[in-house]
């Protein structure tokens, strides 16, 4: 059809588990992005190019196809006190891998492009199973081409980002409507309790006010 689309990424899921032979849970400081991280599975890829929007900051990325290398997302490095060289260890399913952090990278999370915190080099994930992601940009007036896609290849997922944003949108527009009549009745509550202070002490204050005007 035509659509400039981003490239597909096989993506494996694992956890990570040992780096250095110590156990992540030592290493990670707790309440942050590394904590996170290593309590849920992540989603792993692997690629010969370096992918869009990402730039190396330490080491250098793989020219040949050298299996039992990983490229690490910078600040998720920081976080777990990961450097060059260091050995990471990896569960996927039943089965262990170990890399060698070949490269420290920076990526744009804020692009709608696949992004990942881990990237091995070809060869490191060769016979786990996996899947394919990529992104790409639909003009409204072109939305019947997904239906025709899931019509052809059923087992795909197709994620609406502009519907997922307007849904968004909606429940915040909600949220907002909610917070306003919460404080139109907070508002009203305490006019009318400040009306039924002044009116319950009303007669004391004229007599107070008529004494005050004799003495």
């Amino acid at each position: 059809n035509g659509i400039a689309h981003s490239q597909f990424y096989p993506v494996v899921k694992g956890r990570l588990v040992t780096i250095n032979n110590t156990p992540v849970q030592q290493v990670v400081s707790k309440n942050s992005q590394g904590e996170s991280a290593t309590h849920r599975e992540l989603s792993l890829t692997f690629t010969q190019q370096l992918p869009e929007d990402n730039k190396i900051t330490e080491g250098a990325w793989w020219q040949t196809k050298q299996a039992g290398q990983v490229s690490v997302e910078q600040k998720l490095a920081d976080s777990l006190k990961i450097k060059l060289h260091d050995q990471l260890m990896f569960t996927v399913g039943s089965q262990q891998i170990k890399a060698e952090v070949a490269s420290l990278r920076t990526l744009d999370w804020d692009t709608m492009r696949p992004n990942f915190y881990m990237v091995f080099s070809p060869g490191t994930l060769d016979g786990f199973p996996s899947t394919l992601i990529t992104s790409f940009y639909l003009p409204e007036a072109h939305k019947n081409v997904l239906n025709t896609l899931v019509k052809k290849y059923p087992a795909i997922t197709i994620l609406e980002v502009d519907v997922i944003l307007k849904q968004l949108k909606t429940i915040l527009m909600q949220l907002t409507q909610a917070i306003n009549y919460l404080l139109y009745f907070s508002l009203l509550a305490g006019f009318t309790v400040l009306f039924a202070a002044v009116y319950a002490t009303l007669d004391d204050r004229i007599q107070e006010g008529a004494i005050l005007r004799t003495l």
